[in-house]
């Protein structure tokens, strides 16, 4: 077997510059999705793109393959899982999947150690059977995806397509592994996406960039 090694000088200057557009709108509609009080476990947080759109009283905990920011936990999920040692409720995973090697080991650790916690997470799917040969475990199929992911997530629901070219979705759930309960997926406006959060009700939401470049479901 092949071992891959994480090109930390890569990720040190993602994690130094400023994120990209499209890594940003995807952080503010993940932001939605985070109450008041809630802790947010960040894992891949790179340039910690969220950590603005979150409310104040929100208490961010940022993990990393490098420390470029402070106060970051670092850990190599290609070499070890761990997390920090630190109380916390919400767990995002916005763009790390598609860059581990072992992606059912790093669920499975996920799924058991910190079952019953929320997730926010997104991944890719090959158009056409063709997998992007950039990244590592992208999936054959939106359905080949959704059957790995209840594997390790209670109640997933696709959020919306992030990248309409690309196959990218936003998904939600619980981590656990008890059932195979899939939401099945359903557009509906993107109106109906923020109204539906009592927290949404009182925040701002920039719907132009995000109703031309995603599909919302729910």
């Amino acid at each position: 077997m092949t071992e891959h090694l994480t090109n930390l000088k890569h990720w040190s200057k993602v994690a130094r510059r400023q994120p990209r557009y499209t890594w940003l709108l995807r952080a503010e509609l993940a932001s939605y999705f985070i109450r008041s009080n809630d802790v947010v476990c960040d894992l891949g947080a790179g340039g910690q793109g969220i950590r603005s759109l979150l409310p104040e009283s929100v208490e961010y905990i940022p993990v990393d393959c490098v420390r470029e920011h402070e106060n970051t936990f670092v850990v190599d999920f290609n070499k070890e899982f761990a997390l920090p040692d630190r109380p916390f409720n919400v767990i995002l995973c916005l763009g790390l999947l598609p860059y581990l090697d072992d992606l059912q080991g790093f669920f499975e650790n996920l799924s058991a150690q910190q079952s019953g916690k929320f997730i926010l997470f997104s991944s890719g799917f090959a158009k056409d059977g063709q997998t992007n040969r950039r990244v590592k475990n992208e999936f054959n199929s939106v359905e080949e995806g959704l059957e790995f992911f209840s594997r390790y997530v209670e109640n997933l629901t696709t959020v919306a397509q992030i990248h309409k070219e690309r196959q990218r979705f936003l998904f939600s759930g619980t981590l656990g592994t008890s059932g195979n309960n899939v939401a099945p997926i359903t557009k509906r406006s993107l109106s109906e996406l923020v109204n539906s959060n009592e927290n949404n009700r009182r925040r701002r939401f920039s719907r132009t960039p995000m109703a031309k470049r995603f599909r919302f479901f729910y």
